[in-house]
């Protein structure tokens, strides 16, 4: 609605490229409003709100505005020289405007951005029927040659139209599987990890996990506990964080991104082996789990100079060195035949271990 104060003053601009009708509102003396249509494609509009600070903020040249018919004069002056410039940047889709002008001492040139706005689908279709509505009034003209040409640029408008609400619906449901699966990662961290895992990345990983260790100890939570990378690689780094608590499960991953890991129930504070009638070893990327069928008695070693060891899985420091993991059958053949080598395949290099109590 229009106000006791306000102006509108239309303007238009053309270039080999672009034609838009530039439209001028002026509300009082401060604050002013330029709006751009596109006349090949009038429901693309480009909107830009400016007030006589900002403007002086962009020259001083603008203090000279003491009225909002000062700046309509100047305005019309500038239109009518030329020297005002649109520019369509495709890139973040908004238009950029360019004034021109002589100062005493200089020639200034001001750019500002106008945000396209956003207009739904039925508003573009309500714009294409007013046009439709012209078209029959033009009928009684005669002028076939023109209706013919307006009536191709409204086809143009319309698939232009099928082919961006198709892309449009095809984000928004992009977006939503997106957020949704986002959404239930960040679920499954918060229900099983106290830290998220720079291991476990993947939601799958996470279910797998979280399916694993339930299986075990129902309504269980991991609290990270250790993080080679962070509280060091080697022996005695590993059995400060790690000692007198359990039962944990650790995690390692390797420079081929092989990821694998351990739960015992059994004290990390030994001098050789420990024994868990209830070890398990598993391979997080082939989501398999073995648990110990023979020798519970040594299913698992460590001493001062080891991280978490698992019969068939030995770990030597400093952790990420080469050649200080390997995987073999195993010194005492703890777990399943089927288990050997299926679990890390032979990787020997390690880029993370992360050990997590488990909470019941």
């Amino acid at each position: 609605m229009k106000t006791a104060n306000e102006k509108k003053v239309k303007y238009k601009y053309r270039n080999d490229r672009n034609k838009f009708k530039i439209e001028l509102i002026i509300e009082d003396k401060n604050n002013y409003q330029i709006l751009a249509i596109n006349e090949e494609n009038d429901y693309e509009i480009y909107k830009l709100n400016l007030s006589l600070s900002e403007l002086i903020k962009k020259s001083d040249f603008f203090q000279l505005c003491k009225s909002s018919q000062d700046f309509i004069n100047y305005m019309s002056q500038l239109f009518d020289n030329k020297n005002i410039n649109f520019e369509k940047n495709y890139q973040n889709d908004t238009l950029i405007m360019k004034w021109k002008f002589n100062t005493l001492f200089k020639m200034e040139e001001i750019n500002f951005n106008l945000s396209k706005k956003q207009i739904p689908l039925d508003g573009k279709i309500n714009l294409i029927s007013k046009n439709l509505e012209t078209f029959k009034k033009e009928i009684k003209t005669n002028d076939i040659e023109k209706i013919y040409k307006k009536i191709e640029v409204l086809e143009n408008k319309i698939k232009e139209l099928e082919i961006n609400y198709k892309k449009d619906i095809k984000l928004e449901i992009e977006n939503y599987f997106k957020e949704k699966e986002n959404k239930e990662k960040n679920e499954l961290v918060k229900n099983l990890l106290n830290k998220e895992s720079l291991i476990l990345t993947e939601k799958k990983e996470i279910e797998f996990i979280t399916k694993f260790i339930r299986g075990i100890k129902p309504k269980s939570k991991l609290e990270l506990i250790y993080r080679a990378s962070v509280d060091g690689q080697m022996g005695i780094d590993f059995h400060s964080k790690c000692d007198n608590i359990y039962p944990t499960i650790t995690f390692y991953k390797t420079n081929n991104n092989k990821k694998f890991g351990g739960y015992t129930e059994s004290n990390w504070k030994l001098e050789t082996y420990g024994s868990d009638h209830n070890a398990h070893i598993f391979s997080i990327n082939k989501e398999k789990y073995y648990k110990v069928n023979k020798c519970p008695e040594k299913s698992i070693y460590s001493d001062d100079k080891r991280g978490p060891n698992f019969d068939g899985l030995w770990l030597c420091e400093p952790f990420f060195n080469e050649g200080k993991f390997w995987e073999s059958d195993g010194d005492n053949k703890c777990y399943p035949k089927e288990s050997y080598f299926e679990i890390s395949d032979n990787a020997n290099i390690l880029t993370e271990v992360e050990v997590y109590k488990v909470i019941c």
